[in-house]
């Protein structure tokens, strides 16, 4: 079973201090689950009352208390026992959608410690004393715009189109946003996107899974909403501001994938290396867009590669049935239309633990 990391039994137990444990295994969650049905069988566990924060209430506390939240990312276990207390996330590995590798094993959480604990380091500052109220938390939570995933013509959708295709990504959007909004944390994001560069790839999931802890109501209560809605915010204009820039010199948007745009056309626009610069990072010769946020090409990386190197990709939202028959790097064309492409989506119940979801085919 897997290893747990546990505090002592506390009087007034603090959600967000409880050691987190994460796993991206069904098994090794179900398997701790089933430990502690069977000591609710011999000893039952009175189920934890929450606060309208999420936190643990305290009223009535008499310790040897459990719950089992399910959300559509993921479910948690908390258990407070006399033996210790703890929290145990099943999530889905994000490295896959970020294209890093999978191995890594990421966490929001550990990002967003491994962000504090360089910004101490490097400029002395204490993150926590940005934090947001709660209220004020939530307001900004409530202005955050939705990320531009949107191929805005549904013509271009479900045909092949033929290259040149052009991808522009502006690079690591939102902590260029972040650094605009907080100089003062630039010794942290330039040293994470220099190493970003330098092929060490837990730092490009450093870099994107940081923007999306700051604004998590569960994870983080929203205490730095405010620079989350920057990010985005000005992610989203950026975008919005190239995609006219082509427009107006005859090139087509295609499709906008959250901090990239896919377009067609003999304009180039101007472009760099550094943080928040547009760059193209693909180049098309084949093209097809099945929904708002699942498309497919073939071509290469004009920064490293050649014409020769062209091959197949698929880019999907999540881990689907297909990744387990074969690896993706293995699919063909056509591949994101089969029934096993889709992302798997998974359900959460205390009698029968982590199940996947009979739910049906689904953009």
């Amino acid at each position: 079973m897997i290893e747990l990391r546990k505090c002592k039994a506390l009087r007034k137990p603090n959600y967000r201090l409880l050691p987190c444990n994460s796993t991206d295994s069904v098994d090794e969650f179900n398997e701790v689950l089933a430990v502690y049905r069977e000591r609710h069988k011999e000893m039952p566990y009175t189920w934890i009352t929450r606060t309208p924060s999420g936190g643990i209430s305290i009223q009535n506390f008499r310790g040897h208390q459990i719950d089992l939240i399910s959300t559509h990312s993921g479910c948690e276990l908390t258990v407070l026992d006399y033996d210790g207390y703890f929290r145990l996330q099943f999530r889905k590995n994000i490295a896959l959608d970020l294209n890093v590798d999978e191995s890594l094993k990421l966490t929001g959480p550990h990002a967003l410690n491994k962000f504090k604990h360089d910004l101490k380091v490097m400029t002395g500052i204490n993150f926590n004393d940005y934090a947001l109220s709660e209220e004020d938390g939530k307001i900004w939570k409530g202005k955050i715009e939705s990320p531009l995933i949107l191929c805005p013509q549904p013509l271009f959708m479900n045909r092949e189109i033929r290259g040149p295709i052009y991808h522009l990504d502006r690079r690591s959007s939102y902590p260029a946003g972040l650094k605009e909004y907080k100089p003062e944390f630039a010794p942290v994001i330039d040293s994470w996107f220099q190493k970003k560069e330098e092929g060490q790839k837990e730092y490009k999931a450093y870099l994107n899974i940081l923007i999306g802890m700051m604004q998590s109501v569960k994870y983080t209560g929203a205490k730095w909403a405010d620079m989350a809605e920057f990010a985005i915010r000005r992610n989203n204009e950026e975008l919005v501001k190239m995609a006219k820039e082509l427009t107006d010199n005859g090139d087509t948007v295609l499709l906008y994938n959250t901090d990239g745009i896919w377009f067609k056309g003999d304009y180039l626009p101007q472009t760099g290396n550094g943080l928040g610069d547009f760059r193209i990072d693909y180049i098309a010769s084949r093209f097809r867009i099945k929904s708002h946020g699942a498309y497919e090409f073939e071509g290469y990386d004009p920064n490293k590669e050649t014409y020769k190197d062209t091959r197949y990709y698929a880019k999907l939202r999540g881990k689907t049935k297909l990744d387990e028959i074969k690896p993706r790097d293995q699919w063909q064309w056509g591949d994101i239309y089969n029934r096993d492409a889709e992302p798997l989506r998974y359900v959460c119940t205390w009698e029968d633990g982590i199940k996947l979801s009979e739910e049906e085919w689904y953009d």
